[in-house]
């Protein structure tokens, strides 16, 4: 190779290297540094006034999940305090009388609280919503037609399962009988 390529390419690599590229050295005016997570993005939302109703909901969720047995709080739908008075509702009856016990200590534990110190009485009633919602969602079992007409051979040996296999038989025809 003559001096005068090794020159050019060492020319070439000079200039590569000194170059700066104009699209790395500007700064974006779009780019955030600062990524928010699902909790700030939560909490601020929640801050905002149409949301207190929530917050005040929460405290109250959060300090009873504090208190019981987490198969006692499985039995709350909601839970709300107003007027000195602490609201739950169940899912059902079971879950009223089991909380029913609990009043004493969740009235004991929310007086040492500052937001709830005024608490006088905890009220536990079933949400009978809740039980209607439930029931409409329920499908309703279908009636297939019967595909046998029972005419089979009955071979088993034990009298117990062949008696059985009988009743099974007379079953099936009477269904086709109507």
């Amino acid at each position: 190779m003559s001096n005068d390529t090794k020159n050019e390419k060492q020319a070439l690599k000079e200039l590569f290297f000194q170059n700066q590229d104009k699209l790395f050295s500007k700064k974006s005016k779009f780019i955030s540094y600062t990524m928010k997570d699902t909790t700030s993005i939560l909490s601020s939302i929640a801050s905002k006034n149409n949301f207190s109703e929530i917050r005040k909901r929460y405290k109250v969720l959060k300090l009873i999940s504090k208190i019981l047995l987490k198969s006692q709080f499985n039995w709350i739908l909601y839970a709300f305090y107003r007027n000195d008075t602490l609201y739950m509702a169940t899912k059902n009856h079971i879950g009223q009388s089991e909380l029913n016990l609990q009043k004493l200590t969740l009235i004991k534990y929310f007086k040492q609280s500052k937001d709830f110190s005024n608490i006088i009485k905890v009220s536990v009633f079933r949400d009978e919503h809740y039980k209607k919602e439930k029931k409409t969602n329920i499908i309703k079992d279908k009636i297939y037609k019967e595909n046998s007409y029972g005419i089979f051979t009955n071979s088993i040996q034990n009298d117990l399962h062949k008696k059985i296999v009988e009743k099974i038989r007379k079953n099936i025809l009477d269904i086709n009988k109507k």
